[in-house]
């Protein structure tokens, strides 16, 4: 069982071994996404996987500006792992806000380069609350 690697240009080709393919469950001749772990491996992922789905449509709604403010988010990721997280009600409280805030054109806008960053901050911020619990 060998996977084989070809560059052509600035496109990699990779040929992967039936029994892999059946096993990682990817579809044969449909587009996959390489996804790194920052750890020197790679994933793929198939483009139409619940996880590209839930990310179209969180990609939809932001672009519809809908959303939840940055210091929102870090607030609630830094409560992770300690006993002040926020209670329902003052979660929804701030979503309801967020949500004035939006509709009334406030907010940040991100595109997908900008987003990026984003989602790399709240993965670090995310383990580093992990790893203080």
């Amino acid at each position: 069982m060998t996977t084989r690697i070809v560059r052509v240009g600035n496109t990699l080709s990779v040929e992967i071994p039936a029994e892999l393919v059946a096993q990682a469950s990817l579809p044969v001749g449909e587009p996959v996404e390489w996804v790194s772990d920052g750890n020197g491996s790679i994933s793929l992922v198939a483009s139409n996987s619940w996880e590209h789905r839930h990310i179209r449509a969180g990609m939809a709604e932001l672009e519809a500006g809908k959303g939840v403010p940055n210091e929102r988010v870090m607030e609630w990721l830094d409560s992770w792992g300690t006993d002040n997280k926020p209670s329902r009600a003052k979660l929804i409280a701030s979503l309801d806000l967020a949500e004035r805030s939006l509709d009334a054109g406030e907010g940040e806008t991100y595109s997908a380069e900008s987003l990026s960053g984003l989602v790399d901050s709240v993965e670090h911020c995310g383990k580093a609350s992990l790893s203080r619990g």
